[in-house]
């Protein structure tokens, strides 16, 4: 089997795990009895391991290689899913396996993500976008089958299918070669983690991304409540995650021509003002079946954005501390953002409906993207 087929069905089975987890797992507070702002802190843990563990993890991984650091992060977050099931009720337990799962499944996507790019780099025939297509298939397969089966069982079903779709993709990582990732680095030499930071363009990149995420985290984090509010079963919002994965499919396929036709300045500019609209019609839409048909902007406002992200990250650091750059921008997007945006809006939530928090954070979005398209023409100016 060929280096991209592997990493495409490594891939495929980390996103059956992430789609079988992270979108369910503050219905599962919810349903231990554990909600407000006791569940936006638990919510809050995982991202504060990315923000505090994820640059020292892409260190790692280019000083060890990415085979070596991706079977130990899989095959522990699999342990970690296991342990979930059997833990119920418990705040002090549910928060202990949250911090001992987030240390280390944090670190998997992008270091896979490292792999792609690494190849598509030796490789022109493919992109980052193309090899990305077997994530998005993996989170729509798991997106459905993870709604009949909370449907049928207990919601805590579901770490069983991320423990399985784990360690399927652990078992696929000792397949790889061994110096991915080694050859590239001076063992000696320290990571310039700080040289990276005070790089302009990727500071306020990085900046940029975090205030996305802390805007849009309700959108990932809080979708099943949000359709469970206006009336929706598990299984029509299991429908709803798996559209999700498949309008990704074309522009994660495209992607590299989209990025190369019109910038990626202007493409992520057009991405997050779609992510606007899409929290603005999650506002107004008050059938679930409506409300599934805004997912076909998952593509744009997900999709190529997260494209557009990892391909401008890559771009603006040397070879070497590829892992290491990627990891800043997952820290920022999943980690600092996503902590205040889970922050936010689980408080919000004790006061206002999710519908309402999707239009006031819709609003704020929508003004970003002004300041962006402002910025953009005083440069051109």
């Amino acid at each position: 089997m060929s280096l991209a087929n592997k990493i495409r069905i490594i891939y495929f089975f980390i996103f059956c795990a992430h789609g079988a987890f992270v979108p369910r797992f503050a219905e599962y507070l919810k349903a231990e009895g554990i909600v407000g702002w006791q569940q936006g802190l638990i919510l809050s843990l995982t991202p504060a391991l990315m923000f505090l563990l994820q640059p020292f993890h892409g260190m790692w991984a280019d000083k060890k290689g990415y085979k070596h650091v991706l079977w130990i992060s899989a095959a522990a977050s699999a342990a970690c899913f296991v342990l979930f099931y059997f833990v119920g009720g418990s705040i002090v337990l549910i928060s202990g396996i949250t911090l001992l799962l987030s240390a280390f499944y944090n670190g998997v996507q992008p270091v896979v993500d490292s792999l792609a790019l690494k190849l598509s780099e030796e490789d022109k025939s493919f992109s980052y976008g193309t090899m990305r297509i077997a994530g998005a298939m993996g989170w729509a397969t798991m997106g459905l089958l993870n709604g009949y089966v909370i449907s049928m069982w207990h919601i805590s079903t579901m770490f069983l299918l991320a423990a399985a779709s784990m360690l399927i993709a652990t078992s696929l990582t000792f397949s790889l070669p061994t110096e991915l990732g080694v050859a590239e680095t001076n063992k000696e030499e320290k990571a310039p983690m700080l040289t990276l930071l005070k790089d302009y363009k990727l500071s306020t990149f990085i900046l940029l991304i975090t205030l996305v995420s802390i805007l849009s985290t309700a959108m990932w984090n809080f979708y099943s409540l949000y359709m469970t509010e206006i009336g929706a079963t598990s299984v029509l919002s299991g429908i709803g995650y798996a559209y999700h994965g498949l309008c990704e499919l074309p522009f994660f396929f495209f992607s590299a021509w989209i990025l190369q036709r019109y910038g990626m300045y202007p493409t992520l500019i057009f991405t997050i003002a779609t992510t606007a609209l899409r929290m603005f019609l999650y506002s107004i839409v008050k059938d679930p079946v409506w409300a599934i048909s805004i997912e076909t902007l998952q593509g744009i406002s997900w999709s190529l954005f997260w494209v557009a992200c990892v391909e401008y990250t890559n771009s603006l650091v040397s070879a070497k501390w590829r892992a290491t750059a990627q990891s800043l921008l997952y820290a920022a997007y999943f980690g600092i953002g996503a902590i205040i945006g889970n922050l936010w809006a689980s408080t919000l939530n004790q006061y206002m409906t999710l519908s309402k928090i999707f239009g006031l954070n819709a609003i704020i979005v929508a003004v970003l993207v002004v300041v962006m398209i402002v910025i953009e023409k005083r440069k051109k100016k």
